[in-house]
Order: structure tokens, then C-alpha cells, then sequence
């Protein structure tokens, strides 16, 4: 959707490999897996299991804690196509249990609804909602300076509802999309601390493409969201953002898309001290080689912060690396920079870690990964430095 999801914790829930069967565009749920019918809805079914060891798993500086992990994530979607015109429904489950920590064990839901309308080749209508059951793991978020504040992790359960309209056709000089989305985040645990971060999120968006060269075009982009908390309401604020910049596809081997602009963010408190500043986001990809790709994305952007300061002013870069070594073998490997500066406090918190990966396709619906990747965490507050070290092996099965 336009707009997107703004937080960082809402990714963190379902596994990667789970998510690329719920949230992946509908067009490409025909590539995923084997065919059931279920009526007039075909049925695809996936089941995911991994095993993993963390040597940190509290991301604590003064009493690291290690646990082994496993996690299975089974999940379905029913979609029903008509032509350019399509409707799915999906549900994943991720259970995750910890060998020598069980209080941190969870379950985590994730159901979701989407709807592709092209009313003409000029007119086209996104519809999606989603409710998501999820949780913070401890020693994150708002139990992150002292992880025994908290016995089990702290539980939530957000609500989304988005619409993309669009008009113009792809070949056309210009084109525009325009959205709206509404996020509800409530806690459902731990409510004498917990209360305070309930919010609800509503925001609109527009974008205009004028194109430059056939697969090159300039953006316009407007934003706007109003976060209003239930309890703490001296947090409430509205974000702004005016960007322009340049989007382009399979140009010279390279595709992406740049964009770059202010950002305000204004609290209704006069005691809380508002923002004004440079932003961007980018993310290009280069191929080389059809079976090799390299990819950058780098962002500013204002985050909600989670009980140190008013808000997170977030800088963020990623470099990665995937490459297929045949039909069957893949790899990636990654590095991400990360700054947190924690606006109305002193603290900064600098992030780098590094991942690599391996994917081999056993069958067409098999495959087993594993890898590692490696956190450290550099803050000038007092035990918030880590350093983390993470092993995996995983099996993915599509029926």
C-alpha cells in the first residue's frame, strides 16, 4: 500500500518466509506452491519450520542469556481471480518456543484480506485490511533497559485498513495514487505500563508520476499522518513529508526508485519540542547478471518512540548481495548501518549488523535455508550495548 506500515515491530512478528506468502502481492500468489480448490477460491498452504540459536536472546549488555528456539509457521491463502481483477484471504500462525526460557514462548496470528479492482486501464482500486496478534519480544521496545521488568513479553494487537486508487494508465505521460490508512495498535497484557501505548494512526498520501523516458519517471509525493495516543496524550502529533524524486526500471541493468524532501513532525504539546529536517529513501537494485543482484536502501525517517525521549529520528542503510549459484542454490549476504537518536534525550544508539544466508530448492515445494548474522549495538546510555549472535536452519514446505 501507499502509506505503509510505521512500525518497526510489526515486521519482527511473522517469519520472512511466512510473510512472502500472506503479504506478497496477489499477482504473484500463482508462482507460490502446489493448487487446491476450495469452491470458487483456489487454496494454496505453506508450512515453515526453523530452528535457531541465540546467544543473547534478551539483547542485554549485563547478563547474556542463551536459548535454543524453534519456531513453526504454518499459514494458507484462498484467492479467487477474474481476469486482471482479484480477492484473497490469508492466515499465518507462528508459534516460537524457547528451550531454556519457556515464559518467553509465543503464538502469533496473522489474518489478512485484499482486494485488486481495474475498473479500466486508466482506473485501478486496492483495498486491504489486517489484524495482526503479535508481541515484543523482552529486552525490545519498552522492556528494552531492563528485560526482568516483565515476566512474559509484552502482547499487542493491531488493526489496519488501507485503499490505493489509481489513475492513468502505465504508458501514459502522467499518473497518480492517492491513499488512505487507518492503524490501530492496543496491548493487550501487562496494562498498569502498557496502557500509555495504545494509539491509533490515520494517514493520507498522494503520489504523482510524470514521466521522463519510457522507463524512467519524476515523483511528487505528499504525506500525512495523525497519531493520537489513548492515554499519553501529550505524545499526540502529525507527521508531514514533501519529497520529489525519480523511480525507473531494468534501465542499464540497474532499477529503483529515489526520493528526497522534508519531514515535519508537530506535537499538539507546546512542552514537547517538534521537528523540522532533511529526509529520504531510497532503494535501487543492480544486476549484473540475471542471477545476481545487489541492492541498497538507505531512509530518514521520524519513528514512535518506545518510553526514552518524544519520538526516534531514525537513519538507516542496508547494502545486500543475493546470488543464485545454479537452479537450486542462492545466497545473500547483507550489512545494515542503523543511528536512533531519541529526540528530547541524550541517548543515541548506533546499530551495524551483518547476515548471511543459504537457500537450496530440494524440490518445487521444498526448500531448506540456514545462516547467521551477527548484531552489535553501540549506546551512549547506561547497559543499553549488545552484542548478538544468531544461528539458523529452516525448511519451507508449499502443498
Amino acid at each position: 500500500m501507499l502509506l505503509g506500515n510505521r512500525s518497526r515491530c510489526l515486521g519482527s512478528v511473522i517469519s520472512v518466509a511466512a510473510l512472502g506468502l500472506l503479504l506478497a502481492p496477489v499477482a504473484n500468489a500463482a508462482d507460490e506452491g502446489a493448487r487446491l480448490t476450495a469452491g470458487p477460491f483456489q487454496l494454496l498452504l505453506q508450512l515453515d519450520a526453523e530452528v535457531r540459536y541465540d546467544d543473547n536472546i534478551f539483547t542485554d549488555e549485563r547478563d547474556e542469556e542463551s536459548s535454543l528456539i524453534t519456531e513453526v509457521t504454518p499459514g494458507f491463502r484462498l484467492l479467487k481471480e477474474d481476469g486482471v481483477n482479484s480477492t484473497s484471504f490469508g492466515y499465518v500462525l507462528s508459534g516460537g518456543f524457547y528451550a531454556s526460557s519457556s515464559d518467553d514462548n509465543y503464538i502469533d496470528s496473522l489474518f489478512d484480506a485484499t482486494s485488486h479492482m481495474e475498473f479500466s486501464r486508466r482506473s485501478r482500486l486496492d483495498l486491504k485490511g489486517e489484524v495482526l496478534l503479535g508481541h515484543d519480544d523482552r529486552g525490545s521496545e519498552f522492556s528494552k533497559t531492563d528485560p526482568t521488568v516483565i515476566a512474559e513479553p509484552d502482547r499487542y494487537r493491531t488493526t489496519m485498513l488501507a485503499a490505493d486508487y489509481g489513475y492513468g494508465a502505465e504508458a501514459a505521460q502522467g499518473r497518480f495514487v492517492v491513499g488512505a490508512e487507518y492503524l490501530k495498535k492496543k496491548y493487550t497484557n501487562h496494562r498498569d505500563t502498557s496502557a500509555g501505548r495504545d494509539r491509533d494512526n490515520i494517514g493520507v498520501a498522494g503520489t504523482f508520476f510524470y514521466r521522463l523516458l519510457p522507463k524512467t519517471r519524476a515523483l511528487f509525493e505528499l504525506k500525512y499522518e495523525d497519531i493520537n495516543y489513548e492515554v499519553a496524550n501529550s505524545l499526540d502529533s502529525a507527521n508531514s513529508s514533501y519529497r520529489v524524486g525519480l523511480t525507473w526500471e531494468t534501465t542499464a541493468k540497474t532499477s529503483g526508485t529515489v526520493k528526497v524532501g522534508l519531514a515535519q513532525k508537530d506535537f499538539d504539546a507546546s512542552a514537547r519540542k517538534d521537528f523540522d529536517g532533511f529526509s529520504w529513501e531510497v532503494e535501487v537494485q543492480w544486476a549484473p547478471q540475471t542471477y545476481s543482484v545487489f541492492d541498497l536502501s538507505t531512509s530518514r525517517s521520524a519513528l514512535e518512540g518506545n518510553g526514552t525521549g518524544n519520538f526516534i529520528d531514525n537513519e538507516t542503510l542496508s547494502l545486500g548481495w543475493t546470488h543464485g549459484w545454479n537452479q537450486r542454490l542462492s545466497s545473500r549476504i547483507s550489512a545494515t548501518l542503523s543511528r536512533d537518536d531519541f529526540e528530547g534525550d541524550p541517548q543515541q544508539d548506533d546499530l551495524t549488523s551483518y547476515a548471511a544466508s543459504l537457500d537450496y530448492l530440494f524440490h518445487r515445494n521444498l526448500s531448506f535455508s540456514g545462516g547467521l548474522s551477527w548484531n552489535d549495538k553501540d549506546s551512549n546510555a547506561t547497559d543499553q550495548s549488545y552484542e548478538q549472535a544468531v544461528l539458523f536452519v529452516g525448511v519451507e514446505t508449499k502443498l
